[in-house]
């Protein structure tokens, strides 16, 4: 009998148990629900629901009633969805509704619609299924159908593999052709597993568990390529989710069990350790299990800085001398704890100035710079976002870039000078004009990170890679603030060492108690802070009290009393993505204000979100091809709604966002599933940003730490506005700061091995 799946009661080593809808009109259980147990012996693969399955056997009472002991089952037809969507897609004019009908009309009656749309000689069925009341315009759809399922033959089969497999979402089917190209179908079959980096274990699983049992594998619960899929999918979710670089033996065998569906102390979960380590998934160490992908940049970025620290440039004992003189830069403006901080930062070729709100970073950030020139070097500075850059720009006197500029630039330089040998006279002369327009580091540049806490692994691992060993670098930060977005922890571990790291403490500017730096001082000291009754518009912190389901309204009145998004610089730091305030909910109520009230054309996103010009937004990964960061702010400048296109600013750089994204690798334009709106954003996406005034909802959740309010409070140049629940806030300073949450393998200074 046929059989469409409905439910999967349980599924396991021995087998499946589904119950489903017997579809046969004579059979005499028609339009009945049964219940089928199926052993992996008689079971090609995983049903899945909707599917229809043709089973035979006989049925049996049970415990839980009548059940059918399958003796034979074979799948018959996937849910055709990803067939349908791809057919949608790819031949203008034949929408979702004809692709439906072009199933319905061959797929549905058991015919192979892929070798219906292969053949020419189809093309009048074809044309009547898709429209047979107009029967001029059906002939020409049909053609372009079978002509463009054609000429796509490698898509389409892997189209077909997938859909047979009960997989639907065509945006996963194309990034996958994308990376796998036309060998997709042998590779998955070869590996399912290694779809892991592309998707979620769930999907994966199902995926990897069917294809293993269509391909004889007895108990594919226990293959190989399972265990070392689940291993991975840990790997993978440790780095995205808290940003770890390694994992505890305990917590890795807790997470591998939870992928298995066994016991943390099983020897399944122990053979997938074992499996994980013989295949490279993850590597012993003394702590635990490092990534080997992040465990490479780590010991790289280690190895890369202890070679700058011994061979880097640095000043003669006299030269030193001449600075506590004054006798090289003026120092009479300097505090005697700021002078300390100068002189040992000029003594180390590698060195981090580590500091708290207003302890004046940025000062001696600049008269360290100034030393440096006056002994013959050259200064090159960095920031993170575009706002940071050019505060240290003004700062310093000197023109500082943002960090994915600088390394787009470095990258370019590195390939035009490779260029420049074999080049012809003409090119010659263009590339040594271009490279005059370049950021350049060399013997003696003095490189400075601002916010250098902020810098995750990858970034630095890439940055390091264009830095000479004889030149010198200064990270500047604050070991308070959060973690990286992104994974990995360099600044936090350099600055554990005394040797390389000056402290500033003494607070210089804003000393009044509710000042942002005296309250972020109470913070990092886990005090409560003294606030400044709220008046509106005002320097200063802050506090407001409401309930979690009053939050909303009393950020959109708080907003409104600081001068709107469109009237000031403003920006709303909250905990989460979701809830009364998170950021989806926040960001709905003032995009659909600005919509209602200004009657704006709008685009739709992939996120379920809206674009309309004025939109301040946000980019949510790390895009080297156009200088981007994950956490980038920008703002829309205009929306095309037919073309589902938005051009956005960051950084005084207009880049167009589509939803197909760029149709040339090569152009400088991005995909609208990278950018966000932000009128609110979370913490850890601000990181590298800053605002004249910060709102920030504070609620109950376990994401609340010191760090977070911290650094919540440090976005902000002028005024917060704390709203919510203070006890909330009681709460989140008897946590732990996030980066010890965070584990990683960097060791500073290096093994002796490295």
């Amino acid at each position: 009998m046929r059989v469409v799946v409905q439910r999967i009661v349980s599924e396991n080593a021995i087998g499946c148990i589904f119950s489903g809808t017997v579809e046969d009109e004579e059979h005499p259980r028609h339009g009945t629900r049964i219940r089928i147990r199926a052993l992996s012996k008689v079971l090609p693969g995983v049903p899945s629901i909707g599917e229809l399955w043709e089973v035979e056997g006989d049925f049996q009472t049970s415990k839980y009633g009548e059940q059918m002991e399958a003796s034979r089952c074979i799948r018959r037809k996937s849910s055709g969805r990803l067939i349908q969507d791809f057919i949608a897609g790819q031949v203008p004019g034949i929408g979702p509704e004809r692709a439906r009908r072009l199933w319905a009309a061959f797929a549905e009656d058991g015919h192979d619609l892929g070798a219906i749309l292969s053949s020419e000689e189809n093309v009048p069925r074809i044309a009547a299924a898709l429209d047979g009341d107009r029967p001029v315009m059906a002939l020409r759809l049909a053609a372009m159908a079978v002509g463009a399922w054609k000429q796509a033959a490698a898509e389409v089969a892997t189209v077909e593999w997938l859909d047979a497999r009960g997989v639907d979402s065509l945006r996963f089917a194309r990034r996958l052709m994308r990376i796998l190209g036309s060998d997709a179908v042998a590779h998955l079959e070869a590996n399912p597993y290694s779809l892991v980096a592309l998707a979620e274990w769930p999907k994966v699983d199902l995926l990897g568990r069917r294809v293993l049992g269509e391909a004889g594998i007895t108990d594919p619960r226990s293959d190989r390529r399972r265990l070392v899929g689940a291993v991975d999918a840990v790997v993978k979710a440790r780095i995205a989710e808290g940003g770890h670089t390694m994992i505890d033996p305990d917590a890795l065998r807790a997470e591998v069990a939870k992928r298995l569906g066994a016991t943390p102390d099983g020897e399944l979960v122990s053979t997938a350790v074992e499996a994980g380590v013989r295949n490279g998934a993850v590597l012993p160490d003394e702590d635990g299990f490092r990534f080997p992908g992040c465990a490479l940049m780590e010991d790289a970025v280690s190895a890369m800085l202890a070679r700058i620290q011994a061979a880097g440039a640095m000043p003669s004992r006299s030269e030193l001398k001449a600075f506590q003189k004054g006798s090289l830069v003026e120092t009479g403006s300097l505090h005697p704890e700021q002078i300390l901080a100068v002189l040992r930062i000029l003594a180390n070729p590698v060195a981090c100035l580590q500091g708290g709100a207003g302890v004046g970073k940025s000062y001696t950030t600049k008269v360290i710079c100034a030393a440096w020139e006056a002994l013959g070097g050259s200064v090159v500075l960095t920031a993170l976002s575009g706002k940071a850059s050019l505060r240290l720009s003004r700062a310093s006197g000197r023109l500082a870039k943002t960090l994915a500029r600088l390394l787009a630039e470095l990258e370019q330089r590195r390939k035009l000078e490779a260029e420049i040998h074999d080049a012809e006279p003409g090119r010659v002369r263009e590339i040594e004009a271009a490279l005059k327009d370049l950021a350049a580091l060399e013997d003696r540049t003095l490189l400075v990170i601002d916010e250098a806490s902020m810098v995750d692994l990858s970034t630095l691992y890439r940055l390091l890679q264009h830095v000479p060993e004889t030149a010198k670098l200064l990270l500047v930060g604050d070991d308070a603030q959060l973690p990286p977005i992104s994974f990995g922890l360099v600044y936090h571990r350099l600055v554990e060492d005394p040797a390389i790291t000056a402290r500033l403490t003494v607070v210089h500017r804003q000393t009044e108690a509710s000042g942002i730096p005296a309250v972020a001082a109470a913070i990092r000291n886990r005090a409560w802070p003294a606030f400044s009754p709220y008046a509106g518009l005002a320097d200063g912190v802050s506090l407001v009290e409401a309930g979690v389901d009053e939050i909303a309204a009393t950020v959109e009145k708080v907003a409104s009393d600081l001068g709107g998004f469109e009237g000031s610089d403003l920006l709303i730091v909250t905990a989460t993505n979701e809830g009364p305030a998170g950021v989806s909910t926040l960001n709905r109520l003032f995009q659909r204000r600005r919509v209602d009230e200004e009657n704006l054309a709008c685009v739709k996103g992939h996120l379920g979100e809206w674009f309309s010009s004025g939109d301040p937004c946000i980019h949510l990964r790390n895009d080297y091809s156009l200088a981007l960061f994950n956490g980038s702010m920008g703002r829309v400048v205009s929306a095309d709604e037919r073309a589902r296109r938005v051009v956005a600013r960051f950084d005084e750089r207009e880049i167009t966002f589509s939803a197909e994204g760029p149709s040339d690798p090569d152009a400088s334009e991005g995909s609208l599933i990278d950018i966000a709106l932000a009128y609110a954003v979370t913490c850890h996406k601000c990181q590298g940003s800053q605002a004249e005034r910060i709102i920030v909802p504070v609620y109950r959740t376990v994401l609340l730490n010191p760090a977070w309010l911290y650094t919540a409070i440090t976005r902000a140049e002028k005024q917060v506005v704390l709203i919510g629940d203070p006890e909330a806030i009681q709460i989140a300073l008897t946590r732990p700061w996030a980066s010890e949450a965070r584990k990683v393998g960097f060791r500073w200074p290096p093994m002796p091995s490295a």
